[in-house]
């Protein structure tokens, strides 16, 4: 019996993506740009942008001036979903990530605390792509020489207990 309900789920799941198929692969809408002057770095790199009671599917694209996501919100929808965007100079750093058991989701931090995005791609070479778009002075907080750097100053007391505790957890 367990193994006709896992069947019956993987069928479900097989037929949903199927049915999901031409919102992942519509292109990405460049009046979304927000300079005319804009051209893509990237090509349209599937992902999810995910929150804590959230995930939305979509593809990202990156410029040299900025990383947008645009929602694959409707199937039938000739006009694709307005797309959200993030100034490359409006991000103080990055954080290789997980989502699930995948190793290919980057989490961006902002300037003036706001909330941090979480884009979850499809493979890992997308994220990468992403990351390597990224000017050299946003530092990565997963990257072994942050978390050398944060011990460091915790030793010479240049970092608080509490400043050393986010920046491992961060990492």
């Amino acid at each position: 019996i367990v193994f006709s309900n896992s069947m019956k789920d993987q069928n479900a799941s097989s037929a949903i993506d199927k049915m999901l198929e031409p919102m992942l692969t519509r292109p990405f809408d460049a009046s979304n740009f927000a300079d005319i002057r804009e051209s893509p770095l990237t090509t349209n790199l599937r992902c999810s942008l995910v929150t804590p009671l959230l995930k939305c599917h979509g593809c990202a694209l990156a410029t040299s001036a900025r990383i947008y996501f645009q929602p694959a919100e409707s199937i039938l929808g000739k006009v694709a979903a307005k797309a959200m965007s993030w100034s490359i100079c409006d991000i103080i750093g990055t954080a290789r990530r997980y989502n699930g058991l995948k190793d290919s989701s980057i989490e961006i931090f902002l300037k003036n605390n706001e909330p941090s995005v979480l884009l979850a791609f499809q493979i890992f070479d997308d994220r990468e792509r992403v990351m390597d778009i990224l000017p050299d002075d946003v530092p990565c907080r997963t990257d072994r020489d942050f978390v050398n750097d944060a011990s460091n100053l915790w030793k010479i007391g240049h970092l608080s207990n509490f400043e050393y505790l986010l920046a491992l957890n961060s990492a």
